[in-house]
């Protein structure tokens, strides 16, 4: 090789270096799509279909119906055509057009002008969809994480309550934070479904939503993989609403979380890795039993990040927040609503010196955002406000309206941008409306909207970004997106190196 040969080998390996470093992510995600796997759940077993259909389908995935299918179908509903041919719908253009896969997620193979026989759900209940998703029918495997990857979603029907009378295992499959189980509500009636399948931040039983009635159970939703959880209804009787059962991270969004007579969602796994992550929710404890927590963590190390949520404890022996068993929160941006004339401690709380609580701008109607244990070493409780009054628009039963009133004070504009935040980032609200529509962010799972003037802005979420928070403050190092980080655009070429040669 010449010295010249060598000099242009050199230039073309540094052009290169250059141009996976200005596009890493964007080109190991072209080299790397996860596959998105749709299976429906509700409680209807009808044919869907509108008329006597007849579909066409291009090797694209776009499929066309010869009669608008106008009934209560969307994602993940399986079309079964011309006797024994079967996609699933992922997607909607119109009623007339549809997006569909196979049942691993796969183009479909072509079909012109065939029969249409029947548009049904996947599965009638949760238990089933989780026990059956991977059988040698549907998914063929546990395991998510191999090759590129699968998401497995659900997408959740309206038909009526599903009603468990003992606790929901989620443990089908192995999973990482990239590839995992999904349940979600759709609400998009021009890319997802013909009907909004989610309640409106009030608990609507006309909405998919789920009740466990079991008294001896430790949780209703019981978690094991890595899982979001967006957009869904669950009351239990009496045991805790959702619980993260392992090392895994857990994503809960834009949710009404009731017990009627017990905890509301903790990590409960002695790691690091064992975190929930919990934004735009309601949370609802209607107890009259003493030791009874709606945010808590119960595991030495686990991590529970808590932002923008409506808290409601009426009861005064239930605490809103407690950091507890060596375990850690971060919380921002909450309203926290405690029963009157405390029994049972303050309403925000730490158990022991070995938890870690941070708090920013959140508003309580008592004052342990000010006094007790916030003061201590590793814990904090800044931009607070407290003995705050609420204006809600209806409250007292967990069915109520916690949207805010036009003089709500303590909380419209009073909130702060989490739009880049470290620990959990996002735009939006509980109803999908951008942040803020005033001023500034608003506390709570709401933001105030005029109703002479709404902003009723319906978006397709973006995806989070998600970090863990430190351990400490000592432990703190500033969290940055990947996109912007050149050291992590770097790992990212390692990553698709390691991965495709």
């Amino acid at each position: 090789m010449t010295r010249y040969q060598s000099t242009a080998v050199t230039v073309i390996f540094f052009l290169t270096v250059l141009l996976v470093y200005a596009r890493g992510p964007l080109m190991c995600k072209s080299w790397a799509a996860v596959s998105n796997v749709y299976y429906s759940v509700g409680s209807s077993s009808a044919d869907l279909k509108t008329g006597s259909p007849k579909i066409t389908i291009n090797t694209s995935g776009d499929a066309t119906f010869d009669v608008a299918q106008t009934d209560n179908i969307g994602v993940g509903d399986r079309v079964v055509y011309n006797t024994d041919g079967s996609v699933y719908i992922s997607g909607k253009t119109s009623t007339s057009q549809w997006s569909v896969v196979t049942v691993n997620g796969a183009k479909p193979a072509a079909a012109i002008d065939q029969t249409v026989n029947s548009i049904k759900r996947v599965f009638p209940s949760l238990t089933t969809a989780e026990t059956n998703a991977t059988a040698a029918a549907y998914l063929n495997s546990t395991v998510l994480t191999t090759g590129e990857g699968t998401i497995l979603n659900f997408p959740l029907y309206g038909d009526s309550a599903l009603t468990y009378a003992v606790q929901l295992d989620i443990n089908c499959c192995t999973t990482d934070a990239t590839r995992y189980v999904r349940f979600y509500t759709p609400t998009n009636t021009s890319t997802e479904a013909n009907q909004n399948q989610r309640h409106s931040g009030v608990w609507d039983a006309n909405k998919f939503n789920i009740k466990f009635t079991a008294g001896a159970a430790l949780c209703g939703f019981c978690n094991t993989v890595n899982t979001r959880i967006e957009g869904l209804q669950i009351k239990t009787d009496f045991d805790e609403v959702i619980r993260n059962n392992a090392a895994v991270k857990l994503w809960v969004s834009d949710s009404i979380l009731w017990s009627a007579n017990g905890d509301g969602i903790s990590p409960r796994i002695a790691s690091p890795s064992c975190i929930v992550y919990l934004w735009n929710s309601v949370i609802f404890i209607g107890s009259v039993s003493s030791n009874l927590e709606a945010v808590h963590t119960e595991a030495n190390t686990s991590f529970l990040i808590a932002h923008n949520n409506t808290i409601i404890v009426p009861d005064s022996q239930t605490e809103a927040i407690l950091a507890n068993a060596g375990g850690s929160i971060w919380a921002k941006n909450n309203i926290i609503q405690c029963g009157t004339n405390r029994l049972d401690g303050p309403c925000v709380s730490k158990g022991s010196s070995t938890c870690y609580l941070y708090l920013d701008h959140n508003a309580a109607s008592d004052n342990s955002l000010t006094t007790g244990p916030q003061t201590t070493t590793y814990n904090a409780s800044i931009n607070a406000l407290s003995n705050a009054v609420f204006r809600f628009v209806s409250s007292g039963t967990g069915s109520d309206n916690y949207s805010l009133q036009s003089d709500d004070t303590a909380s419209i504009d009073m909130g702060m941008d989490l739009s880049s935040d470290g620990s959990l980032s996002f735009g939006d609200d509980i109803l999908d409306v951008t942040r803020p529509v005033g001023a500034a962010w608003d506390r709570g799972a709401f933001e105030y909207q005029n109703p002479a003037n709404p902003r009723l802005i319906f978006i397709s979420k973006n995806e989070p970004e998600y970090n863990p928070p430190p351990l400490n403050q000592e432990d703190y190092t500033p969290l940055y997106r990947k996109e912007d980080d050149f050291f992590a655009v770097l790992e990212q070429m390692e990553y698709c190196t390691e991965r495709y040669k």
